[in-house]
């Protein structure tokens, strides 16, 4: 016997699931809050403390790119590469 959650379909962009996003959201939050979608090729993440903590780390800010630039340019002249980058400085 299979049960609903076994059923449930949990691409984000069924139609089912756009016509009636509630069962799916719930099956999520209680079984995986943080979530992959092979079709749309993002994670998904459920819990609205998740969310909050997620935007309070530092981790996931768009900024860590520019720590990954000022490691891979380390050693090269930042005036070699201004217009290339945009620092927030500017």
């Amino acid at each position: 016997m299979t049960t609903s959650a076994q059923r449930l379909d949990v691409n984000l962009i069924s139609p089912e699931n756009l016509l009636d996003p509630n069962p799916l959201y719930r099956h999520l939050r209680e079984s995986e809050p943080v979530h992959w979608s092979e079709p749309m090729q993002s994670w998904f993440i459920i819990r609205h403390e998740d969310v909050a903590a997620g935007f309070r780390d530092p981790r996931l800010s768009a900024a860590r790119t520019q720590l990954f630039y000022a490691h891979q340019l380390r050693g090269v002249g930042l005036e070699k590469v201004k217009d290339q980058l945009y620092i927030a400085e500017r």
